[in-house]
């Protein structure tokens, strides 16, 4: 499933649209404008936007040129949800390469048909990622009240690692490392996405951040564009 962005000015529109991606199991995110959008797409790694396109001082239109525009941004999935008919809309939606345009009032099938139709068009993003064992740490990582863990590789998504302990999807733990202090992030919650087991006893673990805060992102980013320069280079 996937992490889903809606932006509209109607709350009674944000909640209706977010009950019914809920319910098909994806996580959503709401935002009344496109500055709260952006704050959002800055703190959260994010699969697909919805926009609404009349909106108080930027648009869905202006918001996604915005997004388009910007090398981070450049792919950013963007479907509209709007009660605009008229042809030059829909041409205009088309200029800014949108995945999908829904009319309202919005209907439950027709809304998850569309977006389920454009996640299955959506490659795997590939973001920055470093292997763990090319960096030089005096420690791994260590669960916070549990057993230490091993940390294999990071992204700004989240991490993976080893553990002889078998968690459970969804369980929230909260890691700490020497890597987070390296970086100059605090000891990080995370949420488990995945879990295998690799040979008997050891469990192959993928984690994802939870609401890592916009600051730490940054860091986190920076850190592994640095690591990664190194690697290049050595």
């Amino acid at each position: 499933m996937a992490r889903i962005l809606i932006v509209d000015d109607s709350k009674e529109i944000l909640d209706l649209a977010k009950m019914f991606l809920s319910d098909s199991g994806h996580e959503v995110l709401t935002a009344a404008n496109a500055m709260d959008a952006m704050e959002l797409l800055n703190t959260y790694r994010i699969d697909l936007g919805i926009f609404d396109i009349e909106m108080p001082y930027t648009n869905g239109f202006q918001l996604s040129e915005t997004l388009k525009n910007s090398m981070r941004y450049k792919f950013f999935p963007i479907v509209f949800m709007t009660g605009r008919k008229e042809k030059k809309d829909v041409e205009r939606a088309m200029k800014v390469k949108a995945e999908g345009y829904i009319l309202k009032p919005i209907e439950k099938d027709k809304l998850n048909e569309a977006i389920d139709f454009v996640i299955n068009k959506i490659s795997p993003s590939k973001y920055p990622n470093v292997e763990i064992s090319k960096t030089v740490l005096s420690e791994n990582a260590q669960v916070i009240k549990k057993e230490p863990i091993k940390i294999k590789s990071i992204s700004d998504v989240g991490l993976l690692a080893e553990s002889t302990n078998r968690f459970k999807i969804d369980e929230v733990l909260e890691l700490n490392s020497s890597l987070f202090h390296e970086v100059g992030i605090p000891p990080v919650a995370f949420r488990v996405a995945n879990i295998r087991e690799m040979v008997t006893g050891i469990w192959e673990v993928k984690l994802v951040f939870i609401g890592l805060n916009y600051e730490s992102v940054q860091k986190l980013r920076s850190w592994i564009l640095s690591q990664d320069i190194k690697n290049i280079a050595s």
